[in-house]
């Protein structure tokens, strides 16, 4: 019995031993980084690496960056027509911030141009939560709904634009509404919108008329008469 106590009293010191190891453990590497990427304000792109076309350094000396750094870059991207490149980038840098507003209005435009008008209309709604103050939320929302012939969302939206931003915005509103009517076979409302839209925007009217979405409005008696207008005065 006695000679059975030493032994006892040295296996419950190992396990003491053992269990201070186990609780003193440094945490592995990934676990650690995933850990602290909800304290930290620029997030390590070392677990999320864009190897397309945008070089990183090493695993050992990858810097951190923001998300202004993926917004510079997608506009360079942009800015050469090298559209899903782009939208790539701007999709990383949606991974990193959900609710930038940019980057939402980039993604939108960018899927618009692709003619994923239905894709759009998802991400400038969103862009329209965080920005309900700047004119492109509300236009760029309710082009996109008339793309896909959303008639009443896009009209729904076009008043929510003007009831907030008053009349000095509303120039864009009416050429969209002078659209909208057109598409829906109301001609003599379209004419009056497009008229309501040359009293605000002059001469810009006719940059307008350039699109897979406006271009119809150049059929109206009141476009060219508005053309004409404009013609004579130069």
């Amino acid at each position: 019995m006695n000679r059975s106590i030493p032994v006892l009293i040295f296996i419950l010191f190992c396990v003491i031993i053992a269990t201070a190891v186990i609780i003193r453990r440094p945490i592995p590497k990934q676990e650690k980084e995933i850990t602290n990427i909800a304290t930290k304000s620029k997030l390590s792109l070392k677990q999320y690496r864009y190897n397309r076309d945008i070089q990183f350094a090493s695993e050992e000396k990858a810097p951190d960056y923001s998300i202004d750094d993926f917004l510079e870059r997608g506009y360079e991207l942009l800015n050469k027509g090298e559209y899903k490149k782009a939208e790539d980038i701007f999709k990383t840098a949606l991974l990193f911030n959900p609710d930038n507003a940019e980057t939402l209005r980039s993604i939108g435009e960018i899927v618009f141009q692709g003619e994923r008008y239905n894709e759009a209309c998802n991400y400038f709604v969103q862009y329209l939560d965080h920005r309900p103050d700047a004119i492109e939320s509300y236009t760029n929302l309710a082009i996109a709904y008339l793309s896909v012939e959303k008639f009443a969302k896009a009209e729904l939206t076009l008043n929510q634009g003007l009831n907030r931003l008053g009349e000095d915005s509303s120039g864009a509103f009416y050429f969209i509404y002078a659209c909208l009517k057109m598409k829906q076979g109301a001609t003599k409302q379209a004419e009056s919108y497009l008229f309501k839209a040359h009293e605000m925007l002059g001469d810009d009217i006719l940059k307008l008329v350039n699109t897979k979405w406006s271009k119809p409005i150049s059929e109206l008696a009141a476009y060219k008469k508005i053309q004409s207008i404009i013609d004579d005065n130069e």
